[in-house]
């Protein structure tokens, strides 16, 4: 069922509007995932006082034809908030008070849940992985030798603001901090090459201890030069 209403633009004009009583499945979980997404993000983390504002933004956005905004880009956040404040009993209480019945309290236990959801994911993963990083880095005698390991586990943390990381390989990465702490640079490029070629048949040469000269060996398979 459509209504219609009006609303004062930030032009200071009375505009007329129409506003739905009920959403669709999707619109109700597009609904949850904006309001999460913009509350809890990789950029800013949680941030409590955007909800109230951010929720009733979207109210706007799926119950109603008002375009706050004609280009993406324009979005601001104290737009929003001027507007709600000023058209809360003209928009947002009249939507509010005409939705289906127990819709509004559904979406925000939606909302509330997806909230959570994103505050654990945005936990301390990236963190843990700049640590990993900064050791590789400081341990390793020539970094450039590593640099594809590197890149790697760059693009890696980088994908965390894509909710795409995994808990478990995180955690894997963050154990061998301390093991790294312990060894020499040179046994630290040793071991990292020791495990990108595991599952070679190709072995990393052993150092001669009874040799006081410095040479270099390269693994064929990979071309990564090791200094000993």
């Amino acid at each position: 069922m459509t209504n219609k209403g009006t609303y004062i633009n930030f032009k200071d004009e009375s505009v007329e509007y129409t506003y739905e009583n009920s959403l669709s499945l999707s619109q109700k979980a597009n609904y949850a995932m904006e309001v999460a997404g913009l509350v809890v993000s990789a950029q800013i983390g949680y941030a409590y006082i955007l909800k109230e504002t951010i929720f009733n933004y979207c109210l706007i956005k799926y119950f109603t034809d008002i375009e706050l905004f004609e280009n993406p880009d324009d979005f601001n956040l104290d737009l929003i908030d001027e507007f709600c404040k000023n058209n809360y009993k003209s928009v947002i209480a009249i939507v509010k008070s005409n939705a289906e019945s127990g819709l509004i309290e559904e979406l925000q236990k939606g909302c509330d849940e997806a909230i959570e959801f994103r505050k654990m994911h945005f936990s301390d993963y990236k963190e843990d992985v700049s640590d990993l990083l900064q050791v590789v880095r400081e341990f390793v005698v020539k970094p450039d030798y590593m640099n594809e390991l590197l890149v790697a586990l760059t693009n890696f943390l980088n994908k965390a603001s894509e909710r795409e990381i995994d808990a478990e390989v995180v955690g894997k990465l963050a154990d061998m901090i301390p093991v790294l702490k312990g060894m020499g640079s040179a046994e630290v490029a040793k071991a990292i090459v020791t495990a990108i070629h595991k599952d070679d048949t190709t072995a990393v040469p052993k150092t001669n201890n009874k040799s006081k000269t410095k040479k270099k060996t390269t693994t064929e398979s990979k071309g990564i030069e090791v200094v000993k």
